[in-house]
């Protein structure tokens, strides 16, 4: 497509849906990405006092009442019947504790089947995504901020040129993973387009991935072919150079891990820990992802060439759950409640079980968050190896 200097808000759309990503879900999953609002559905606001928190009565019912609330940096929102401090579940429910009657609520009380088909307008519940065309990037090897840096090329092509920027958020309502936490935005996908000259854009670029606090960076190219043989090359390693990402009809797949909602480029499992030297390998995280069981595409993408993708790759459709995203929400400017800038769950003494902010989204993503990625290569700061990339039916 053909892209103007300054696009208008129906071709930032067009230019969004065109390439949104397929998200493949765990099969184990319980939650899928929903409109913020869901998260006021299930909670109260409480605010910092003194050495604790008290509600705030009239608790918001909209994201237009959200924004309103004031000095929200020192608010969260608090799911009804969980306590992440005790781990406790209360409320209307029998009370229980720890952290296995915490999750088993939570997929029990806010958990949702993944709706098949395509779901009606925007305003109904259904997976759902947020996006933003944030603007031109220029890539030029050799530039004074990036002197380390070579990019690598495009299909045999220079990387040199002008890119457009395209960011995809999702939100879920909890986190289930080994560690817990209300509220979830994690997953974020950056589309670096190639522009010509003339703004027209063939879906060639760079691709990033946020996984927790970590990003991976990609080639995104415009086709691949067999999905084995693309997962042949990654389970052969890429010696921390980049990696490419899977494309079927213009739109990357993104693999989601099961709980802890960290997109990766690649189905497979990623080990999390620390590596102290009297010690030896410390694991405390497995992130595991599926292909071919359950996934969200794009309204556009038909079921048969996602099935027939699945069967490429040696995995039985039989069981292949198709969920279609609602209209997305395009961020043209900061809306109101950006000006929420409290945590969208409940904090917690224990490390990684807090509640998110909205930071990411607020604030987008710039050029040189690729620059750093890039320059890392694919593999996080807290990834122990061996790490594994594949399809098991692929890997025979």
């Amino acid at each position: 497509m053909r892209l103007d200097k300054n696009p208008t808000p129906e071709q930032q759309l067009e230019l969004v849906r065109r390439h949104a990503p397929v998200l493949w879900l765990h099969p184990g999953e319980a939650f899928h990405p929903v409109r913020a609002e869901r998260m006021l559905d299930h909670s109260v606001l409480y605010r910092k006092h003194g050495d604790g928190y008290r509600r705030v009565p009239n608790r918001p019912t909209t994201l237009a009442e959200l924004a309103q609330v004031g000095n929200s940096k020192n608010c969260h929102l608090k799911m009804r019947e969980l306590e992440m401090g005790e781990l406790h579940v209360g409320g209307d429910f029998p009370s229980d504790w720890g952290p296995d009657a915490l999750a088993r609520h939570a997929r029990t009380l806010y958990g949702r089947e993944l709706t098949l088909g395509v779901p009606g307008p925007a305003t109904q519940d259904g997976p759902h995504y947020y996006a933003r065309v944030s603007g031109n990037v220029s890539i030029r090897r050799g530039q004074p901020d990036d002197p380390h840096l070579d990019y690598p090329t495009l299909d045999g092509h220079p990387s040199d040129g002008n890119y457009i920027r395209v960011e995809y958020h999702y939100f879920f309502v909890y986190n289930d993973s080994w560690n817990q936490h209300q509220g979830d935005w994690d997953s974020t996908v950056v589309l670096y387009l190639r522009k010509s000259d003339d703004g027209e854009i063939n879906g060639d670029g760079y691709l990033m991935v946020h996984m927790h606090h970590e990003r991976w960076a990609c080639v995104l190219p415009t086709s691949n072919g067999s999905i084995c043989s693309w997962v042949g090359r990654w389970q052969r390693g890429f010696d921390r150079r980049l990696g490419t990402a899977y494309v079927l009809d213009g739109h990357p797949y993104i693999f989601i891990a099961r709980g802890a909602h960290g997109g990766y480029p690649t189905p497979g499992h990623t080990l999390f820990g620390f590596n102290p030297p009297i010690i030896g390998e410390v694991l405390f995280n497995a992130d595991e992802r599926r292909f071919g069981r359950v996934c969200i595409a794009p309204p556009d993408l038909s079921s048969a060439a996602i099935r027939a993708n699945v069967q490429s790759a040696g995995v039985d459709d039989a069981a292949l759950r198709i969920g279609r995203w609602s209209e997305p929400t395009l961020i043209t400017s900061a809306p109101d409640w950006f000006d929420f800038k409290g945590l969208w769950g409940q904090p917690s003494s224990i490390e990684g079980w807090s509640g998110p902010a909205a930071g990411r989204l607020r604030s987008g993503t710039s050029r040189r968050d690729l620059k750093n990625t890039m320059a890392k290569g694919y593999a996080a700061g807290l990834i122990l190896d061996p790490q594994w990339h594949g399809i098991q039916e692929c890997s025979g």
